[in-house]
């Protein structure tokens, strides 16, 4: 109700009272609106923010929701909370659609190392692997997946194509030089693109050259076990380039002999006569750097070999127990040098006396 006989001084008071309470009152709308806004526009969307900048965002809203609660709640802590909201929201970082980044990729990867320069495959090698890193790291931005996208377009488009070599023999297989049971390896180094390559043998005495079925006998280097009758037997590689023109190597044989760096057996084991319940002990004598040993044994009526477990078969002299069963059974020693070549002792007998 107006008072119309009211006193200047009742005025004044009156007005002073208003300004009060009207100072006293705390606004939130503009907190309410932000809240709101936030719940409506960008929870919905949790699954597209990485999950570091969505917990920050997330932590500023509950505390936002909560002064608004706050019944005594001052108008610099409303305020706070709006600004920190509104500050979490902007800083609120997007999950990247790797997609054409994975496309980038897979195209990057379709091209061939021979088709470019060294240099080029090497500098698109590194650009693939980081562009990977970055496609599979879970939380990566749209500002990292941009960044490896750019970076791999910028390799592939300044890729040297390579220059079509002729076709040629750089280095020739040698001679191997070895002991029985070694393993001979025959290599050959070519030039030319896209190179594919046959191995062949010829047998001693022979001039007609077959295909090598040998491990390594369709790569650079072929890996061909020694036997006798391997001695004097010769390997050559056909080389093949893209164009389907061919190269042949010269011709390296196997020859079984000492050679350099090989042990060398001064003292050879001797056969053994006893009888059931005695010990045979067979013991070798070998030149060389860092020797070791292997006793290997055969049964009687086999031609099989294998590594012998008795007392010492890893050393220069290996004990045996006489047993009926080990009668006519063989034994041999297997040495090896720093170099890895080795040499095979003579086969010694174990024969058991009859009662």
């Amino acid at each position: 109700m107006v008072n119309d006989a009211a006193t200047k001084v009742e005025i004044q008071t009156a007005d002073t009272a208003l300004r009060e309470v009207k100072n006293a009152l705390i606004y939130v709308k503009d907190l309410k609106d932000a809240v709101n806004s936030a719940k409506e526009e960008v929870v919905p969307q949790k699954d597209t923010y990485t999950a570091k900048s969505y917990e920050v965002f997330e932590q500023t809203l509950e505390a936002a929701e909560e002064a608004l609660k706050k019944a005594d709640a001052a108008q610099s802590e409303i305020n706070t909370a709006k600004v920190q909201l509104l500050d979490a929201r902007s800083r609120l970082v997007k999950m990247a659609d790797k997609e054409a980044l994975k496309a980038a990729i897979e195209s990057a990867k379709a091209i061939k190392e021979k088709d470019v320069t060294q240099d080029s495959w090497e500098r698109l090698t590194a650009a693939i692997n980081a562009a990977e890193a970055v496609y599979e790291k879970e939380e990566a931005t749209e500002s990292e997946v941009a960044a490896a996208i750019s970076t791999l377009n910028q390799v592939v488009e300044s890729l040297d194509p390579a220059v079509d070599k002729e076709l040629r023999i750089i280095t020739n297989p040698e001679d191997f030089i070895g002991n029985v049971e070694e393993t001979a390896v025959f290599t050959v180094v070519a030039e030319g693109t896209d190179l594919s390559y046959q191995w062949q043998y010829c047998n001693v005495n022979s001039n007609i050259w077959r295909t090598s079925v040998m491990a390594g006998s369709n790569t650079d280097a072929i890996s061909v076990p020694i036997t006798k009758a391997r001695d004097g037997q010769k390997y050559r590689c056909v080389v093949t380039d893209g164009d389907g023109k061919t190269v042949t190597s010269e011709m390296a044989a196997v020859k079984i002999g000492a050679v350099e760096g090989a042990p060398e057996i001064t003292q050879q084991p001797k056969s053994y006569s006893g009888e059931v319940g005695d010990t045979a002990e067979f013991t070798i004598e070998a030149k060389g750097e860092n020797l070791t040993y292997e006793w290997q044994y055969c049964n009687a009526d086999s031609n099989i070999w294998r590594v012998s477990s008795m007392e010492g078969s890893q050393t220069n002299t290996v004990n045996v127990p006489v047993w009926n069963f080990r009668d006519g059974q063989k034994y041999r020693c297997v040495v090896t040098g720093e170099s890895g070549r080795i040499v095979i002792s003579n086969m010694v007998i174990i024969a058991v006396d009859a009662d």
